[in-house]
């Protein structure tokens, strides 16, 4: 077992393999492409529950129940979204 820091919500926790992944905590709460968005750039889709189109976006910063999804080169503007919102996410 390694002592880590999650790089998510930088709690401590004991690791049972040498990654560098996010906390259990993190990995129950966060759907999969998002905490991967939180960790290396890429090109992202996610629907909100009452929003009929998908949000496209290259990478995410993930605090408490929110996260900031940051823009595309079409589309510059950062989204602030609830993460009990996010129906799908994808990337």
């Amino acid at each position: 077992m390694n002592d880590a820091i999650c790089p998510i919500c930088e709690a401590r926790f004991l690791r049972d393999d040498d990654g560098t992944g996010p906390c259990p905590g993190c990995v129950r709460k966060y759907p999969p492409s998002l905490l991967r968005a939180a960790r290396q750039q890429g090109l992202y889709r996610l629907s909100l529950r009452g929003e009929p189109s998908p949000y496209t976006f290259t990478s995410a910063v993930i605090h408490g129940q929110y996260a900031t999804l940051r823009g595309t080169a079409a589309n510059k503007e950062n989204m602030d979204v609830r993460v009990n919102d996010i129906v799908w996410c994808l990337g």
